[in-house]
């Protein structure tokens, strides 16, 4: 088409525009800015939701498609016109809710340039990350669709990989059962037997038996280290469930966390120095009869 366009105040210049309107759906996956905005709300988008809710447009969404048109300016770039009551045709602009006028290129485009979010917000060819401060606009970051379960934490906070992650602290529901039944008993065992043996200590007559009762507690001890780790790890994977993803290197980088690593290191440890210091005093004891 031929059209007259303002090429300074007063004077008007006739430039061809061509025109693409396409036919069929094309893919918008990797479509950013003006081009997605055009095909979206022309419902030619494949595999990208359309554009929701742009009030924020001088033009309604309904009458987009009338009276816009995607052409290639001269200075080779798309732009977006909009055909005037008077003939002309005049590049859009995009106004965010705070004032700040906008091109249209810099809409959807993942980058947050109005400043208040408004020229991102309502477009649906982005994955949003979920920071803690997702309230405050500067603190979001957008990313291409494709990003998202790519096995890449692009997020800061991971959120990208945890709707595809089914990640959990105990994979094996065998395990799971296995480690409250086990922990359990052990910690009850254990509890038991150690109070028993400490009880008797007292009553030891000769120095062999008060060293083989000290070891046999401290074996008890070890194993209700081991025990309790189990319980208390099974316990964690119940917490967190699905949500271990999301969660996992808050969990890794806490305390608690540090606290079971210890425990299930020195629970083993406590039992097995006890366990050949017992055997050494034994074998000791049946060389010397």
């Amino acid at each position: 088409i031929n059209a007259e366009w303002p090429l300074r105040p007063g004077v008007y210049g006739t430039i061809p525009y061509e025109v693409h309107r396409p036919v069929e759906a094309v893919n918008c996956q990797f479509m950013y800015g003006e081009q997605y905005v055009y095909l979206s709300s022309l419902m030619k988008c494949r595999g990208v939701p359309p554009v929701q809710n742009f009030t924020e447009f001088p033009e309604s969404v309904i009458l987009w498609t009338q009276r816009k048109m995607l052409s290639v300016a001269w200075d080779g770039k798309l732009a977006l016109i909009t055909k005037r009551r008077s003939g002309f045709l005049v590049k859009e602009v995009f106004q965010c809710k705070n004032g700040i006028l906008l091109d249209i290129n810099k809409v959807c485009n993942l980058i947050n340039d109005c400043g208040d979010d408004s020229d991102e917000r309502d477009c649906q060819n982005h994955f949003t990350c979920r920071h803690v401060n997702s309230s405050l606009p500067s603190a979001r970051r957008y990313l291409p669709i494709h990003s998202v379960c790519d096995g890449i934490y692009d997020c800061v906070d991971f959120s990208d990989e945890v709707s595809c992650c089914k990640k959990h602290v105990i994979e094996s529901v065998i395990l799971k059962v296995s480690s409250y039944f086990i922990g359990g008993a052990a910690i009850i065992f254990n509890s038991i037997s150690t109070l028993r043996t400490l009880a008797s200590i007292k009553k030891a007559k000769t120095t062999n038996i008060f060293s083989d009762k000290a070891l046999i507690a401290l074996i008890g001890i070890g194993d209700w280290l081991v025990g309790a780790y189990l319980l208390a790890i099974a316990a964690v994977d119940t917490y967190y469930r699905d949500t271990f993803c999301f969660f996992q290197f808050e969990w890794l980088l806490s305390p608690y966390c540090s606290a079971l690593g210890i425990m299930s290191t020195i629970g083993p440890q406590i039992s097995l120095f006890a366990m050949t210091a017992l055997s050494f005093l034994r074998a000791k004891s049946i060389i010397k009869e």
